[in-house]
């Protein structure tokens, strides 16, 4: 019950930060939230729906990659923007969200625009992603560290520059490190 409890407060407070902009008083019960301590702390605390490598308990991608795709991923592409804006960042993700195509280079990843036809070069979406047992995370520790990093900075919650920013570094780091980036390289990437 605890977890569902701080599960609830976490989502009041996405649903706040939809709403701050266009409503300023909201920035209080934000603070309110980050200061009850209350919402998901931890990655024990990420709201997930888990699945098993059992047939009729998988995650449906995995799913409709086997039974329509005889478990060959040809539906998810690498999507350009994405791609992009992860490689202007040196963002250590591409190669845990992309898998490079059949005919590619070794990473050689080639991002499709919307008006882009697959081919053997293209770049998918990586298996990792559509695994048997992948859960489905409705909320993270890391979304809850980037609202209260951004919550401190616009002085919704106490704490200053220094703590808004340990906060998103930290925030950041457990992003990475959730889609299998080492610690070591998700602490670095994150500073």
């Amino acid at each position: 019950m605890a977890k569902w409890k701080k599960f609830a407060n976490s989502l009041k407070l996405r649903i706040l930060f939809a709403m701050v902009d266009s409503d300023p008083s909201k920035g209080s019960e934000i603070g309110a939230i980050i200061a009850a301590n209350s919402a998901i702390s931890s990655l024990a605390d990420n709201m997930q729906f888990k699945y098993f490598n059992q047939p009729g308990r998988q995650n449906p991608r995995f799913s409709f990659t086997a039974i329509f795709r005889g478990g060959v991923q040809s539906d998810w592409y690498c999507s350009k923007p994405v791609y992009d804006m992860l490689v202007e960042l040196k963002d250590p993700r591409v190669p845990y969200f992309f898998q490079v195509g059949p005919a590619a280079a070794p990473n050689e990843f080639i991002a499709l625009t919307s008006t882009e036809n697959f081919t053997t070069k293209s770049s998918l979406v990586h298996l990792n992603l559509l695994k048997p047992d992948l859960p489905e995370v409705s909320f993270s520790y890391s979304e809850q560290l980037l609202f209260e990093a951004e919550a401190i900075a616009r002085g919704f919650a106490p704490g200053g520059f220094d703590v808004a920013t340990t906060r998103l570094k930290k925030g950041v780091e457990e992003s990475l490190k959730s889609f299998g980036v080492p610690a070591a390289e998700a602490t670095t990437y994150a500073n």
